[in-house]
């Protein structure tokens, strides 16, 4: 089975599996990870790692962005302008931490598409 097969077939489990630096997280609901689940992953573990940190197909949502930055380079089509105006002293780590946070936890913010011979990735 192909390692996004797997992926694929746990995520039909309602079971998530991410990479955390060299390791490999998971979160499932009770008792559905069994030990044999367990074992294939921890088999796995290397080849899973490898797919999860290098570049992905996109999925049809990305295709359509891609696709708009490719008639337009650069062009605002899915970007939402706002403004907020703040009043007071202005804590400048602070603000570095709460949008290091916001980055962190949306990884559409940490998205860049690659072109890998004519494919976009």
């Amino acid at each position: 089975m192909t390692v996004p097969a797997f992926l694929a077939e746990l995520r039909n489990r309602d079971i998530a599996l991410w990479a955390d630096g060299d390791r490999l997280r998971c979160d499932a609901p009770a008792g559905v990870l069994t030990p044999e689940l367990r074992d294939q992953m921890q088999q796995r573990k290397s080849e899973i790692l490898e797919f999860l940190r290098g570049p992905a197909e996109l999925s049809f949502a990305q295709q359509r962005l891609w696709f708009l930055d490719q008639i337009e380079p650069g062009g605002a089509a899915y970007i939402i302008a706002g403004a907020f105006e703040l009043r007071g002293a202005l804590d400048v780590p602070v603000l570095e931490h709460a949008l290091l946070a916001l980055v962190n936890r949306h990884e559409a913010l940490r998205t860049v598409f690659v072109n890998v011979e004519g494919q976009p990735l």
